[in-house]
């Protein structure tokens, strides 16, 4: 015996409210595209920070508590990952 569950069901939309569905998925879709172009646009300094951060762990260290500095020895880096989006902010 098979039983009709209510979350098979989808509900009957008006046509207002897809109208209104469609315009705000077209209004993410234009904000997504114009963050990734500005993150794309900022690989290059985004590099440049990466590796000022790598440096300042490494000779100077940060804040594990309080007044309690810790650096990061080389060894302990992870290595950058060799893929085309290894720099990708937003997925």
């Amino acid at each position: 015996m098979s039983q009709q569950r209510v979350q098979y069901v989808k509900p009957v939309r008006d046509a207002e409210a897809e109208a209104w569905l469609q315009e705000e998925i077209a209004d993410q879709q234009r904000r997504y595209a114009s963050i990734v172009a500005e993150q794309a646009a900022n690989t290059a300094q985004r590099e440049i920070w990466y590796s000022q951060f790598l440096e300042i762990i490494q000779t100077r260290g940060f804040y594990v508590t309080g007044d309690v500095r810790r650096l990061v020895s080389k060894e302990e880096l992870p290595p950058k990952p060799d893929r085309p989006d290894a720099m990708r902010v937003v997925w």
